[in-house]
């Protein structure tokens, strides 16, 4: 797998935090340590300070990557700079490039899946075979009632192959 940002975050976030508690004791010498704590106020105390000054973090980020503490990534862009449909599994989907903020990271939101004939947006649909021992798994359109297979490689992760596609069109990497 290697070494990703997230890992490094991730390391980044923990040596940060024994800095912070280091720095905690050296002030206040008198704060008991963890095995000698009996009072319930400092274990509810110091969890609280750690949770909200990572939230807090996460919140200053609001970049659109869906990278930090608050998941953004999702939302619909308010700063759109592109818009492509294009055909993965045999129906349409949509991605838009933008950003949430202006001085954000570009994202790809994804819509879809669509209907070829008529783009209206698709429904997931299980068909039980043979006395439920096999399920085949498709989507359908709720207004012309067309039925299109769902792939059995990325079920249920349509979405994620069909953003890779877009953000190769993007030129996103």
């Amino acid at each position: 797998m290697g070494i990703t940002k997230d890992l490094i975050k991730g390391i980044v976030v923990g040596v940060i935090s024994d800095i912070i508690v280091g720095f905690l004791l050296y002030l206040f010498p008198s704060l008991p340590q963890v095995p000698e704590i009996v009072s319930p106020f400092w274990w509810i105390l110091l969890p609280v300070v750690f949770v909200a000054f990572f939230v807090g973090l996460g919140l200053m980020r609001g970049n659109g990557s869906g990278a930090g503490l608050v998941a953004v990534g999702t939302d619909y862009p308010k700063h759109v700079q592109d818009s492509q449909d294009f055909q993965k599994f045999g129906v349409w989907w949509r991605g838009t490039l933008g950003r949430l903020y202006r001085t954000g990271d570009l994202y790809v939101h994804m819509e879809g899946p669509f209907c070829p004939n008529c783009a209206t947006k698709l429904s997931s649909n299980k068909n039980e075979k043979f006395l439920g021992w096999f399920t085949e798994h498709t989507w359908i359109c709720p207004d012309c009632e067309e039925e299109y297979e769902r792939p059995k490689k990325f079920l249920y992760k349509e979405k994620n192959a069909a953003k890779s596609i877009a953000k190769k069109k993007f030129g996103i990497t």
